[in-house]
Formats: structure tokens, C-alpha cells, sequence
């Protein structure tokens, strides 16, 4: 486990060895000097590699906290996430008792402790959840309504 927490930061200082022993490689071979210096005498190519080696490790470090934090917030969420199942799995388990003709919910099914108070389910539900109602009619119970409407009027009419 602590070799992954790690994993970045050494990575990281792999790469700047590799980078620093390849510059050296590049030096010897390309440009023809003298001999083979794993460190070299020039004052500002030691520099040079000096800062690229450091900012390649630090890079690697950084990397490294960040894949650290970015874990902690999967797994923070995920617990979150879980204690949310958990919540709406209490929530919309069991009974509720609804009055069959004006279903109206019981809320003793909901709070023992409580009175016997029936609430408008349209109430509860939007109270309970995120969720808002809006009211229309389905195509069977608008053409009911329609006749309702029209025997309606037409007793009004007939008076």
C-alpha cells in the first residue's frame, strides 16, 4: 500500500535520472567532449540540470497529492452516495397507508410517535422529495370530464 502512495513521487525521480544520465549521454555523444561526466564541470550546465531535476520530481510529488486528494473525494463520494441509498432505501420501504378515495397519506405509517394526520399525498411527496407536482388530465379522464362537463351544462341549459 505505501509503495502506491508513492507511486508518482517515484516516478518522478526516475524520470529526472533518466533525463539527467541521458543529457550526459547526449554531451558525450553528440557534441564530442572529452569524457563521459555524470557530473558535469560547467557551473551553469550543473545548474541546468540541477532545476530540471528538481522540477521534474516536484512535478511528480505534485502529481502524486493530487491523485491523493482526487481518491479521497471518489471515496468521500461514494460514501455519500451509499448513505443516500441507504436514505431513499428507508424511505420508499414498507407500507404507506393512502386513503383510497381521496389518497390522502396516513403519516402514523411514516412517524410512529406522531398523531394519526392524513396529509395530501401531493403534499408529502413534494414536502419528502425534490419533486413538484403539476396536475393535467390522461387522455381517458379528460373525455370523462368533458362528458361530466357537458351533462352539466346541459342541465343548466334545460332549467
Amino acid at each position: 500500500m505505501r509503495y502506491r502512495q508513492i507511486k508518482y513521487s517515484l516516478s518522478g525521480l526516475i524520470v529526472a535520472v533518466t533525463y539527467w544520465l541521458s543529457d550526459s549521454s547526449i554531451h558525450y555523444l553528440i557534441y564530442d567532449e572529452t569524457g563521459f561526466e555524470v557530473i558535469p564541470s560547467s557551473f551553469n550546465e550543473l545548474w541546468m540540470r540541477a532545476a530540471i531535476f528538481i522540477l521534474i520530481i516536484s512535478f511528480g510529488i505534485y502529481v502524486d497529492i493530487s491523485v491523493k486528494r482526487m481518491n479521497k473525494l471518489y471515496d468521500d463520494r461514494y460514501q455519500i452516495q451509499l448513505k443516500l441509498d441507504q436514505a431513499m432505501t428507508k424511505l420508499l420501504s414498507g407500507y404507506l397507508s393512502i386513503c383510497c378515495v381521496c389518497k390522502k397519506v396516513n403519516k402514523k405509517t411514516i412517524n410512529p410517535d406522531k398523531d394519526v394526520v392524513w396529509e395530501d399525498i401531493d403534499y408529502f411527496i413534494s414536502k419528502h422529495t425534490d419533486m413538484e407536482f403539476t396536475h393535467g388530465y390522461c387522455p381517458e379522464c379528460g373525455i370523462k370530464a368533458k362528458e361530466q362537463i357537458g351533462v352539466i351544462m346541459n342541465n343548466r341549459s334545460a332549467r
